[in-house]
């Protein structure tokens, strides 16, 4: 979700009386056993991480306390090394289980500061990252230029990008990997032997939905410009795009598993390391030069080029007529990468073309005006941002300023009163005890495509 849209709507100041009555109302209290930890205001990320692991307070930070979210209000600049394993970090190692709730922002090293990655998960380390950029890691003699795995790491709606490391320029995992909605571009795995420009994956990753692009692979006997697959247990893709990476678009030194997916773009797009692993066609994958399986399709229409095509992540969008569209069947993924609904018959790759359209958020409410109600938002999508806003009556705002400036609400006289983000189910629920005044209003949601919610009234 750009953040410049939840600053204002249709000409209302956030000051007015709807707003801050609901924001008050409609909070909802953190799980039980976690806790909120807001970087900013003399909390650092750093202090942010530590406080996490050992649920004490840390720096300007508040304690944590079992499974902990972590907030980031603004971009994180890191300028020096906090310590060392498997080479030097800029932040804590992830010892505990924490999501890192990023708002848009970007976590990076400073151009100029001591070599090190930005992010170590350790073994006993669980980490969520939704909706950050990984930026600027630069390692060039340990692996993992972005981010070193060696716990269990979710991506979601992220970025990682611009990252240099010796095997892994953008990821190396050697834990439990899941990379959704997310894309790995820009990375450079700096290397003789090994390599992974994007990921190199020593453990067991999922890439679902997900883009590795325009990733780089230096050395003479390295390989795998996108995918560097070398895991026991395979490394798998599903619905996704591997396009346009140096060298290999996946290198497989043990099998690498590909579903509905595309790999085009590269001097050859798919190779096995003799001996070793073999690239799995587990059906409708597309390349453009055969060298993904016998059975794999010839693939048209895919934009060389890495854009902004909508969502909080860059893709490669299908084109009009490409062979791609409607190649996967019944995939059973709800959206693509983007968060757009994909059709019954779903494209292969991470870009649904045209997709189904429709709302993926959806309000209902429960419970009587005056008195207690509980708001229901639900997503298509795991972890959605949603903007919601509320209006005296049904009628017509326009968002003027953001991502979103133009999309037409269908409140009158519309105002933001909070944003929220929907759970691994995609669903939040909001309990609230209402006044009368708020019998009869109107709300809706616009989530991070700027695709808007059903119309709800508040019954009375």
């Amino acid at each position: 979700m750009s953040r410049g849209l939840v600053s204002r709507v249709g000409g209302w100041s956030s000051s007015g009386a709807v707003a801050a009555a609901l924001v008050v109302l409609l909070v909802v209290p953190a799980p039980a056993m976690a806790a909120t930890i807001v970087v900013g205001g003399g909390c650092t990320l750093a202090d942010a991480i530590t406080a996490a692991n050992t649920d004490s307070a840390a720096g300007g930070c508040t304690a944590g306390s079992g499974a902990d979210v972590i907030q980031l209000t603004g971009d994180v600049t890191l300028t020096t090394v906090d310590h060392f394993d498997e080479g030097d970090n800029g932040l804590p190692a992830v010892t505990s289980e924490i999501v890192v709730e990023g708002n848009g922002f970007t976590v990076a090293r400073m151009a100029g500061a001591p070599d090190f990655r930005p992010f170590f998960i350790d073994t006993t380390g669980d980490l969520t990252l939704e909706n950050v950029t990984v930026s600027g890691g630069f390692h060039q003699s340990w692996n993992g230029g972005g981010i070193f795995n060696d716990g269990t790491l979710l991506l979601h709606n992220s970025t990682v990008s611009g990252n240099l490391g010796r095997d892994g320029g953008g990821v190396l995992n050697r834990g439990a990997l899941t990379i959704d909605s997310s894309t790995l571009s820009g990375n450079t795995a700096d290397t003789y032997y090994g390599g992974g420009g994007g990921l190199s994956d020593e453990g067991e990753a999922l890439v679902v939905n997900s883009t590795i692009s325009n990733n780089i692979v230096l050395g003479g006997k390295a390989g795998g410009g996108g995918i560097f697959g070398d895991s026991d247990t395979a490394t798998t893709l599903v619905n996704s795009t591997v396009a346009h990476n140096s060298g290999e678009g996946v290198f497989a030194i043990q099998d690498v598993i590909l579903t509905n997916s595309i790999v085009a773009g590269h001097g050859t797009n798919c190779d096995e390391f003799p001996g070793g692993g073999t690239i799995v066609d587990n059906g409708n994958n597309f390349d453009d030069d055969g060298t993904c399986g016998a059975g794999v399709g010839v693939l048209t229409g895919l934009d060389p080029n890495l854009l902004d095509n909508g969502g909080p992540t860059q893709t490669h969008a299908l084109l009009d007529g490409s062979s791609a569209i409607d190649g996967a069947g019944a995939c059973g993924l709800a959206t693509d990468q983007r968060g757009v609904a994909r059709d019954a018959a779903c494209d292969s790759g991470a870009f649904e073309f045209g997709g189904a359209g429709g709302p993926i958020v959806t309000l209902a409410i429960s419970g009587s005006c005056p008195g207690p109600v509980t708001l229901t938002v639900t997503t298509t999508d795991p972890f959605e941002d949603v903007v919601l806003f509320a209006g005296r009556s049904a009628g017509s705002s326009t968002v003027t300023g953001g991502g979103c400036a133009g999309t037409e609400l269908g409140l009158d006289g519309a105002r933001i009163f909070m944003t929220v983000t929907t759970n691994g189910a995609g669903v939040r629920n909001l309990g609230a005890t209402l006044a009368d005044r708020w019998c009869g209003k109107f709300l809706q949601g616009l989530d991070r495509n700027c695709v808007t919610s059903n119309l709800l009234q508040i019954p009375q």
